[in-house]
């Protein structure tokens, strides 16, 4: 009904006229009920905005995939560097800023500490740069949400 009632003054998508992530945020749910569980499709009948608003983001399709082996993929990985730029957050509340070494590690299971430089923080994201053997100098960005960051042992 929520759906139904945005869609009602005729916008192609959630947020106007081009797709966004709330689209696809949205749709892969219907998508997925009514792929496994298809009585769940009946649940659209009464919503004639919905039904066109999903044939919609479905028409845009899943993009071509070109397969290449694991070593291709590594070196253009390896040849490529980050375009994350770095940013101060002003209202980082830990105080960190780029350049900060870190620890970043999921708060509930797979603490695996993962270290880098701090590349920028927001209230949604850490990223941080950090060098692997396989793939040199990459930016791993992760949500704030369930995860602590700390400072690195020097």
């Amino acid at each position: 009904d929520w759906l139904e009632s945005q869609l009602e003054d005729g916008r192609a998508f959630l947020l106007g006229a081009k797709p966004g992530l709330a689209d696809f945020a949205t749709y892969h749910s219907i998508w997925f009920l009514k792929s496994y569980y298809p009585p769940a499709g009946d649940l659209l009948e009464p919503h004639p905005r919905v039904r066109a608003w999903c044939e919609r983001v479905k028409a845009i399709g899943h993009g071509r995939s070109t397969p290449m082996e694991r070593k291709e993929a590594l070196e253009i990985a390896k040849a490529s560097r980050p375009e994350t730029t770095p940013a101060v957050d002003p209202g980082e509340p830990n105080g960190w800023k780029p350049g900060d070494r870190v620890l970043v590690l999921a708060d509930d299971y797979g603490r695996d500490p993962i270290a880098g430089e701090l590349v920028r923080s927001s209230a949604q994201e850490i990223a941080i740069r950090r060098s692997d053997p396989l793939v040199g100098e990459v930016v791993v960005h992760f949500p704030r949400a369930g995860f602590l960051v700390m400072r690195a042992p020097s």
